[in-house]
């Protein structure tokens, strides 16, 4: 029995360890290294790797970025993303998305209708802030939530317009300076802030899309907590424009902003061992979804959790 034992964990052990050899050949022909020498599988990004003395670089994806930077520049008549010195971005007035079912009206905010700056005395005006749930992506006009609080409270017997000023892919900063841009002129009784937890890890960003291999590539405002506990203190504002960004992609390394960006790793970056395995690096990088970061990042004394909580404060 014990002579079974031992050869059956043998050949489970040898069996496991083929399976994961095979695997790591997977993904080491699968992936792909770029004009940038990062290795990607899947489209996810792999970290740097140490084996052997040897310690890969941190590829920062300067020809990817160009690629979409280019491309915003011969879309950008018809964009509904365009660069705001302020925001970063935001939706172009008087355009609409997702085959037509995305309005925006002409004051960049989501909505068939336009909006007088002060609402009238009998009406309920409730403005919201926030990302593309805010926003409400993938959605039509009538089944974002910011009209079905407006359908309902007036089903209800309480005159009631919903503004919103939802944009996506915005941090919580970005969603408070445009309050404080666009949104307090418009005299709302009542504001709603809506955010998710990835938007703290996108309070720490200063470049949009540095990781991402599709979407847009734009700078955004960020703020960091002024010395001594004094509050919030914003950089990056006004943000680098579209026609700059190669210019600070390119020299990224010694360039200010490096030092606020949290997607941002120096190219002496030291790997992981683990990240010798590229299968092990592939899992980590899969299941973490670096983009968002791990859920340290997320607690009270964290940076990214200690802004979530100076903007909401703010």
């Amino acid at each position: 029995m014990i002579r079974r034992i031992t050869v059956n964990t043998l050949i489970a052990c040898v069996t496991v360890a083929l399976t994961l050899a095979a695997l790591e050949a997977v993904v080491r022909l699968g992936g792909e290294t770029d004009a940038d020498g990062q290795f990607s599988f899947m489209g996810y990004a792999l970290h740097p790797y140490a084996l052997l003395g040897y310690t890969s670089p941190y590829a920062l994806p300067v020809n990817q970025m160009r690629g979409k930077i280019e491309a915003y520049f011969e879309n950008q008549d018809e964009a509904t993303i365009i660069y705001d010195e302020q925001l970063g971005w935001t939706y172009r007035p008087n355009s609409t998305r997702q085959s037509g079912t995305f309005t925006i009206n002409s004051a960049g905010l989501r909505s068939r209708r336009e909006y007088s700056q002060r609402p009238l005395p009998d009406t309920l005006r409730i403005a919201l802030f926030g990302d593309s749930f805010t926003a409400g992506n993938a959605v039509s006009d009538d089944e974002t939530w910011g009209h079905q609080l407006e359908m309902r409270l007036n089903q209800a017997g309480i005159r009631t317009e919903v503004l919103n000023f939802g944009v996506g892919a915005y941090g919580m900063d970005q969603a408070f300076l445009r309050w404080q841009k666009a949104g307090r002129g418009y005299a709302p009784d009542m504001v709603i802030f809506g955010f998710m937890p990835r938007d703290l890890g996108r309070n720490a960003k200063v470049l949009w899309g540095l990781r991402s291999a599709t979407g847009f590539t734009l700078s955004k405002p960020r703020f960091v907590l002024a010395a001594g506990g004094g509050g919030l203190e914003l950089v990056n504002s006004p943000t680098v424009p579209p026609e700059q960004l190669m210019t600070v992609l390119e020299s990224f390394e010694s360039h200010p902003l490096a030092k606020y960006e949290a997607r941002y790793k120096s190219r002496d970056e030291a790997g992981q061992w683990w990240t010798s395995s590229r299968l092990i690096s592939f899992l980590y990088t899969a299941l973490t979804k670096d983009d968002e970061g791990s859920p340290d990042d997320y607690g009270p004394t964290s940076e990214r959790g200690m802004l979530g909580q100076a903007i909401v404060d703010a």
